[in-house]
């Protein structure tokens, strides 16, 4: 690689004098990084995943508890009804039931009609809803017919993405040598207490996010494994899952081999295509006005880019078509300036994470849920990197304060300046995903090949080129 510095250098070199912590601190590489490096027994891995998914559930009850009261009744929950309609519909058999123009759905049908599923197999054994024998159209197709439902049937079935967010984490801490060690124990306890996951449960209800992050989290390990088609796979039902995905997709395709390239892509388009056609088929053309996701950008916020005041298709274009381009142009930088060293797992999910983390600069409305790609992505980054940045810690915490089901006492500051804070938390996020990728990696950051998972001797996977 040439000596002659380049602008991703010097802005590389920047953003390390930004990012550089001081003095030897317990974020710091040192006895605390040590200590969480040693690797732990399999029934204590699987013990952490048991307390992992204990810690989410706990955080699910005291977030409901801060949003409806301690003994308030389960009532609707925010945005239930833009996957409970099509699920409902799907339960009962009525596939062009389920993206009426009245729902307004802006969620991809693969969670939906997971969820409709589970509700038509369970509905005999604890009758969680009422059962319609004859079509009914009109009342599926309207967003007061979720409420006939007990609202903790829609809250049970979006559960099932909890396991597919914990998978993917656990599997892309494995290829990266933290698999199997205290590294990964407090990552997935982390995990399982991020304010925004419980957000999208007990607020907006958007479960969905989970999966599709899941699903995106799995196809990063599996990139970095050079298993192209199995990646592809995972980031096709990724973006059938939410739209956001694409953001991911967009670097694990630019950043990916030019041999390798297409086998990723093809394999992503093919099972998009798999899940998607027979389903637009039978639930004709709501279903790919949803998947266009024109409805979540129907009003202007006070963000960035709301403040700006545009409408239609130019802010549908902004909003979601430049991000996608930023993200392009940074997989292609990323992989002129590290070749095939962007394909180990600290640059890969970096890169990831700052794709993903650029929705947020240009959304036009900010919800809590919102940043939940962005809080899963830099915990991620974190445990792969085998160290916890005090800036990212202190981002998590504010970003919870800021950006939650409750503090209400918080909500005049988001009201008074909402630009400002928007400024600071968004783009922060991007500055602490991106440091990691653009600056050289620091002596001894690799995993010792003691530490390394018995699957993954070294943090450096040699490509293979039969692979996927």
């Amino acid at each position: 690689m040439s000596d002659r510095p380049s602008s991703a250098n010097l802005l590389g070199r920047a953003l390390g004098v930004l990012l550089k912590e001081r003095g030897p601190g317990p974020f710091r590489n040192g006895r605390f990084d040590r200590y969480l490096s040693v690797p732990t027994t399999p029934g204590f891995r699987v013990a952490g995943w048991i307390v992992a998914s204990a810690i989410f559930a706990t955080s699910l009850i005291v977030w409901y508890g801060m949003d409806h009261g301690p003994s308030g009744p389960i009532t609707p929950t925010g945005d239930s009804w833009e996957s409970s309609t099509p699920a409902i519909a799907v339960e009962h058999g009525v596939f062009r039931c389920a993206y009426p123009a009245s729902a307004r759905s802006s969620v991809p049908p693969l969670y939906p009609t997971i969820a409709g599923g589970i509700l038509a197999a369970t509905g005999s054994l604890f009758r969680i809803g009422p059962w319609v024998h004859a079509s009914a159209c009109p009342a599926l197709g309207q967003r007061a017919n979720g409420t006939a439902y007990p609202e903790w049937s829609f809250l049970l079935t979006g559960l099932v993405a909890w396991p597919a967010l914990l998978a993917g984490f656990v599997a892309l801490l494995s290829v990266s040598g933290r698999g199997g060690t205290r590294f990964e124990l407090l990552g997935t306890w982390t995990l399982g207490a991020i304010p925004a996951i419980a957000s999208a449960y007990m607020q907006y209800f958007h479960p969905e996010d989970l999966l599709a992050m899941g699903m995106a989290l799995m196809a990063i390990a599996l990139a970095v494994r050079r298993r192209w088609v199995a990646a592809g796979v995972c980031l096709g039902l990724a973006c059938c899952a939410k739209q956001y995905a694409v953001l991911a997709a967009i670097p694990l395709i630019l950043g990916a081999p030019r041999g390798a390239r297409a086998r990723l892509t093809a394999a992503a388009a093919g099972t998009g295509a798999l899940v998607l056609a027979p389903l637009a088929v039978v639930m004709g053309k709501g279903m790919l006005l949803s998947l266009a996701g024109r409805y979540a950008t129907t009003m202007n916020g006070q963000t960035l880019v709301g403040q700006l005041g545009m409408h239609g298709d130019l802010r549908l274009a902004l909003a979601r078509g430049l991000p996608l381009a930023i993200a392009a142009g940074l997989a292609v930088l990323a992989r002129a300036r590290l070749g095939d060293d962007l394909l180990d797992p600290v640059p890969l999910t970096a890169l990831v994470a700052g794709s993903l983390i650029l929705r947020l600069v240009f959304e036009v409305n900010l919800y809590s849920y919102y940043f939940l790609a962005a809080a899963v992505s830099l915990v991620a980054l974190e445990v792969v990197g085998g160290r916890f940045r005090l800036g990212t810690v202190t981002w998590l915490v504010v970003t919870g304060a800021l950006y939650p089901p409750a503090y209400e006492v918080l909500v005049p500051i988001q009201e008074r300046a909402a630009l400002f804070v928007q400024a600071g938390v968004v783009l922060s996020a991007l500055a602490l995903a991106l440091g990691p990728l653009l600056r050289p990696a620091p002596a001894g950051s690799l995993v010792p090949a003691s530490v390394a998972a018995p699957s993954t001797p070294s943090l450096r996977v040699p490509a293979r080129s039969a692979a996927g």
